[in-house]
């Protein structure tokens, strides 16, 4: 374990040792010295022997919470020096929406703007993890909560933001949707991915797809940050119909030049399906931005803070 998981797990730890260290010597007090402590005080429970071993329980459990709350800012600034953050534990942490602190309407779609766009960078991390032969599940776990914070935030922009200010709120929720669609395109095709052999026609194929979608990634998200409209320009050019380009690279592929397994051609076919799905939600998701130019503004210096 590592960072804030290796944090909880030493902080279950140290609960017990703090158990053990005021209850353990306690027990053997009262056995040796006859001194009335915690038997005494359970025995005089008028209850059945079931549940005064269940009160014992409590008790103890309670006793030691209490004092651990007591301790628990001196052990998380010591654990945080001990066990630092993770770059998957900042992942899975939002940045500008956290506060819920709304403001007006713009600075409450630029915040979302900011946690989608970061959104997207993930999915460029998806694929570098393909190149290097790793599963992507700890980065969909880290990102998940992040997703399902900025379906929080802007759902509640909507209601926060009736009449005429709800139409950009709609179309930033219509962003948000394609956003969540396309993170299950890119899992299903990096877990697809991940099962082709990474040698031959297959291991090429593997590399192009990678390679390919990952620019198109890049590039959009450099467009949504650039000042240059042409940036944005490409990229929505990269994000239009790529059927007739899939159609070719399946056909070359699962020709009989090369000899490949049913199982293999099947995976090829989904791949390219899957491909074709995250360029069709791509092309949806630019052409949404494009009008409402929310996301397209550069990020800021310095997280933003509303008072």
């Amino acid at each position: 374990l590592k960072g804030v998981s290796r944090r909880l797990a030493m902080f279950q730890v140290m609960f017990n040792l703090v158990s053990c260290a005021i209850f353990v010597p306690m027990f053997y007090i009262e056995l040796w010295t006859g001194a009335p402590l915690m038997k005494a005080l359970i025995l005089t429970i008028p209850l059945e022997l079931a549940s005064q071993l269940a009160m014992l329980s409590i008790l103890t459990e309670a006793s030691t919470a209490i004092l651990m709350l007591a301790l628990m800012p001196l052990m998380v600034k010591v654990y945080s020096r001990l066990w630092p953050a993770t770059a998957i534990d900042r992942l899975s942490q939002v940045e500008f929406v956290h506060s819920r602190a709304y403001g007006a309407v713009a600075v409450a779609l630029e915040l979302a703007a900011l946690e989608q766009k970061r959104v997207l960078g993930v999915f460029s991390s998806y694929l570098d993890a393909v190149r290097q032969g790793r599963d992507i599940e700890a980065l969909r776990n880290s990102i998940r909560p992040v997703i399902l914070e900025i379906d929080e935030f802007l759902t509640e922009a909507r209601i926060r933001y009736p009449g005429r200010e709800m139409e950009a709120v709609n179309s930033m929720l219509a962003q948000q949707r394609l956003i969540v669609w396309l993170e299950e395109q890119f899992a299903e095709l990096c877990a697809d991915l991940n099962e082709l052999p990474n040698e031959g026609a297959t291991g090429q194929l593997r590399n192009v797809m990678v390679d390919g979608i990952d620019t198109v990634v890049l590039v959009i998200i450099d467009g949504l940050t650039s000042q240059d409209p042409e940036d944005w320009r490409t990229a929505m050019q990269l994000t239009g119909d790529r059927t007739e380009m899939l159609r070719r690279v399946r056909s070359y592929y699962t020709s009989e030049d090369i000899p490949l397994s049913d199982t293999t051609h099947a995976s090829i076919l989904k791949i390219t399906n899957t491909a074709g799905e995250i360029f069709f939600l791509f092309s949806r998701l630019t052409g949404e931005i494009e009008g409402t130019r929310v996301l397209s503004a550069a990020p800021p210096t310095s997280r933003p803070t509303l008072r």
